[in-house]
């Protein structure tokens, strides 16, 4: 029979055959395509019947010898040779990768609540977060930019403890965030607990116990250093 040609759709680049970036304890952190369109030619009643897993498009890893940016090309394999069919075209021949070791580092998290507006008549207690601490894993070059991790939360007012949803941003010595997009957490959730105290101001008096029958204690000049207390 004549043979005919068809296009597989979104064939994806398989990082892992033939990786001999790994021996170099470099991972892939980012790829500008991640899927090829693959045209093939055969018998019509093959296409029908063809896998997209039969098709494995990889890229050439033997130029890779350090971390950085690559245009590496793409090569196209059947895995079976059962099928009667021919691989014709790529509609992507080469893909633009960036390598970097990976490592992973544990940070304290700190806490930033200036969001957060709190009524006159209320006060914040001790403030901590869940868990206190994160460890970090991704780029060696940009985890170990990181001077400190802070939990944040949205803006909101509060008038009573809550427990609220935190963001976790990254900051290098110069206080600039860094970019977190290939960053992963041993941590889904993070929280910050923001204890909410009832605020009163009372006068401070004075009374005199065991004073003679009598006695006027308005004699006594007494002075406070403080007329007033904060109880919350």
């Amino acid at each position: 029979s004549t043979d005919a040609r068809a296009t597989i759709k979104n064939v994806p680049v398989n990082v892992e055959y033939n990786a001999t970036y790994q021996n170099l304890d470099l991972e892939i952190i980012d790829m500008d395509i991640e899927t090829v369109d693959v045209t093939v030619t055969g018998p019509r009643s093959v296409f029908g019947n063809l896998p997209k897993d039969d098709i494995i498009v990889y890229p050439q890893f033997s130029n890779v010898r350090v971390a950085g940016k690559y245009v590496l090309a793409l090569n196209a394999v059947k895995t079976s040779a059962i099928m009667e069919y021919q691989i014709e075209s790529l509609s992507n021949y080469q893909v633009t990768a960036r390598f970097d070791s990976v490592i992973e580092k544990t940070f304290p998290v700190e806490i930033d609540i200036s969001n957060i507006t709190i009524p006159g008549e209320y006060m914040v207690d001790k403030i901590y977060a869940t868990p206190e601490s994160v460890t970090i894993t991704g780029p060696e070059k940009s985890v170990s930019l990181i001077s400190k991790v802070v939990a944040t939360v949205e803006a909101q007012e509060i008038s009573q403890t809550a427990v609220l949803d935190a963001k976790l941003t990254m900051y290098d010595e110069t206080e600039t965030e860094i970019d977190s997009t290939f960053f992963t957490y041993d941590q889904s959730e993070f929280t910050v607990t923001v204890p909410i105290l009832k605020e009163i101001v009372v006068p401070v008096k004075v009374e005199y116990i065991n004073t003679p029958e009598g006695f006027d204690v308005s004699t006594f000049n007494v002075e406070f250093s403080k007329e007033k207390v904060d109880i919350a």
